[in-house]
């Protein structure tokens, strides 16, 4: 298979844009529907909550989606595209037709994956069939009542050219793929449509929290610079394959944690140095703060953590294990507010948090870091663009393959749009070892 190639700072701040867009200081604070709530409470955006979208940089369009006041199952979508002369958009639309998450539509397929008495498994196997290519195209269609959202992107794309980038505040709590948005997203040179998925089209980052405070998306371009912190418990890998890391041992700092309750000690303290945090095991989905857990820590400890450490180093985190970026809308507390393992990193300043939507199998949570990584240290990367460039090449091998080898492309490829970034746009990251006086190798 090909080398995916990373994406440096340096390449995309090569590309001048035609400056089309106005700068997002003259964009007016979002505009919600009126009456919006969030589950079952009034969304007021704070005092200063123009900072929001203050300063972004050009090209940069913010999609807000929240649950409407008629209903539960009711989702109200408002778009700013950064144009002091058009308005901003605003959708409702019924979330009632969506079949199943991501999450469960990945699991079916895996499940049925593993049964050689399905048709699709027979002698002669259709090139069509196949559980895969069955989920593959249930994303797709889940789309069809919502083109109103390629529009917007498309008209974002005319305008802001190789500058296009989108931001998405979820506060729905339903862990919807965005990344796998299928519309018409653009035309051929002959102007016929083209399909696609909005993860492959753009970057994309995400924003959590009923109502964002400013100080944790402040528009600064944050790059994270240091080696790594590491935990993996070894709880998901062969024991043969305990030399994993060993390529990356010289950017560790200090130990490699196999121990929780050691790694938040660390991270209770803030005297060390580190650009990424990497977590690795088992997460196990719930829709309970006790029982929704990442390598056996719940969600209802790590919220009452003081993380100083990433406050103080505001790191990437990469939350690498199975459903670490889901999310639920806890209805046990007042004004059910929505709760993930992303929240309480983002309000500790970490400056990225990368994190998975649904069940991944092991060798993608090992590839995907070990890129990174190694992208990371030859060069600093953007966050987001990192995680583009890796969802289109996986959409470019699904499309160059013959439709016989369709099924693990297609794998391949709806894996990775389960990894979704919450951060500032131009967020990089920068792997640098330390020297044996502990400063960073070749730093300032």
């Amino acid at each position: 298979m090909a080398e995916i190639p990373g994406t440096s700072l340096k390449a995309l701040l090569d590309v001048t844009p035609e400056p089309l867009l106005a700068p997002r200081s003259d964009l007016s604070e979002p505009v919600l529907p009126a009456g919006t709530v969030t589950h079952g409470a009034l969304t007021d955006l704070v005092p200063g909550s123009a900072q929001l979208t203050a300063n972004l940089p050009e090209g940069t369009a913010l999609l807000c989606v929240f649950r409407a006041a008629d209903g539960p199952e009711k989702i109200a979508m408002s778009w700013h595209d950064g144009h002091p002369t058009r308005e901003a958009r605003q959708l409702d639309f019924d979330a009632a037709g969506k079949s199943r998450t991501i999450a469960d539509l990945m699991h079916t397929a895996r499940e049925q994956a593993k049964e050689p008495s399905r048709d699709w498994q027979g002698s002669t196997p259709s090139p069509f069939e196949g559980p895969w290519q069955a989920a593959y195209r249930r994303v797709a269609a889940q789309w069809k009542g919502v083109p109103e959202l390629a529009e917007w992107v498309r008209s974002l794309v005319a305008a802001a050219g190789s500058a296009a980038q989108l931001i998405i505040w979820d506060a729905t709590g339903e862990d919807i793929p965005w990344e796998l948005y299928f519309g018409e997203l653009g035309k051929g040179p002959d102007g016929r449509p083209e399909n696609g998925f909005l993860g492959v089209r753009l970057p994309v980052a995400r924003w959590i929290g009923g109502v964002p405070r400013p100080e944790d998306y402040d528009a600064r371009r944050h790059e994270a610079v240091g080696g790594v912190l590491l935990f993996d418990d070894w709880a998901t890998h062969k024991t043969e394959r305990r030399d994993d890391y060993d390529a990356i041992a010289g950017l560790l700092v200090g130990s490699h944690e196999t121990s929780m309750d050691a790694l938040m000690r660390r991270l209770e303290a803030d005297e060390e140095v580190f650009a990424l945090l990497m977590i690795r095991g088992h997460g196990d989905y719930h829709e309970d703060v006790e029982a929704f857990t990442m390598a056996g820590l719940p969600l209802g400890e790590l919220a009452m953590l003081n993380m100083d450490a990433v406050y103080v180093n505001q790191p990437t985190v990469l939350l690498n294990l199975c459903s670490s970026g889901r999310s639920f809308v806890d209805d046990s507390v007042y004004n059910n507010p929505v709760r993930s393992f992303v929240e309480p990193f983002i309000k500790h300043r970490a400056s990225a948090v990368i994190a998975v939507l649904a069940d991944v199998d092991i060798t993608h949570l090992h590839d995907v870091a070990l890129r990174l990584i190694g992208d990371a240290a030859s060069e600093p990367v953007v966050v987001t663009e990192w995680l583009r460039e890796r969802r289109e090449f996986y959409y470019d091998e699904l499309n160059s393959c013959a439709r016989s080898g369709r099924e693990e492309r297609v794998r391949m490829f709806l894996t990775s749009c389960l990894y979704v970034c919450y951060c500032h746009p131009w967020t990089t990251l920068r792997i640098r070892a330390e020297d044996k006086d502990g400063d960073l190798d070749g730093a300032a």
